[in-house]
């Protein structure tokens, strides 16, 4: 139902998404660059392209599908639980984790040699975690940041779209996104904290259907409908 936003950040001003996808930019630019200690690294240039131009057409599309979801998922709204909140703030760590180490490693300290099919494939991931994200944005109109009860815009079980192969798309396509920044990037060792961030989601989606099934009317019947919550066959 929900996903951590690009910005990494949850802004305490009011600001529009646009804007925070701007300051997202900034500080991401800032945390690959500046540990990689230098500026002339392509990969690098490539996924920004790839991530903050995918983040605008996501965000273009949901606005047509679903408007006002951008603005809501700028902050947390009443009756997150406090363990979705830490498990947030994991998420956001994991993925700062993958751009510091494949700062690290690929700019200052060349701990993996770069391999252009794994890259490749890095940037394959990660076009179709965005094409997840704008699919499961444009079908969910309650796709916001936290877990919670969305009762003052009458929360509704979501079956449509790609909610009628897994329970949880949008962590599917997060997954993707970790995985596939670290390969992009050309870090091996940056697979670590993507494989952190994909073991936090697999919480994170146990927690949810497990929430989801005590206050969400209509849910059980859903999830004996859609039986997997994260990979059709496995899980």
């Amino acid at each position: 139902m929900a996903v951590t936003g690009f910005a990494g950040t949850e802004p305490r001003a009011k600001r529009s998404a646009p804007q925070v996808i701007i300051v997202a930019f900034a500080s991401v630019s800032l945390l690959l660059f500046a540990p990689a200690g230098r500026l002339n690294w392509p990969a690098a240039w490539l996924w920004l392209s790839l991530v903050f131009g995918g983040a605008l057409v996501v965000l273009a599309h949901v606005r047509r599908r679903n408007p006002g979801l951008a603005e809501r998922r700028l902050r947390s709204g009443p009756g997150t639980p406090s363990w979705d909140r830490i498990i947030v703030t994991g998420l956001r760590l994991s993925f700062v984790g993958v751009i510091v180490v494949s700062a690290l490693d690929r700019g200052r300290y060349g701990w993996s040699s770069p391999v252009w099919w794994l890259s490749a494939l890095g940037a394959v991931l990660m076009s179709s975690a965005l094409v997840g994200i704008g699919w499961s944005m444009g079908a969910n109109p309650h796709f916001e940041t936290t877990v919670r009860i969305q009762g003052e815009v009458g929360h509704r079980v979501i079956d449509r779209g790609p909610y009628r192969f897994v329970r949880h798309p949008g962590y599917v396509s997060l997954a993707l996104l970790w995985l596939g920044s670290a390969l992009m990037l050309g870090s091996r060792w940056a697979l670590i904290p993507a494989g952190v961030g994909v073991l936090v989601l697999l919480l994170r989606t146990a927690l949810e259907d497990r929430f989801l099934n005590e206050q969400l009317a209509g849910y059980v019947e859903y999830a004996g409908r859609v039986r997997y919550r994260f990979v059709p066959l496995l899980w």
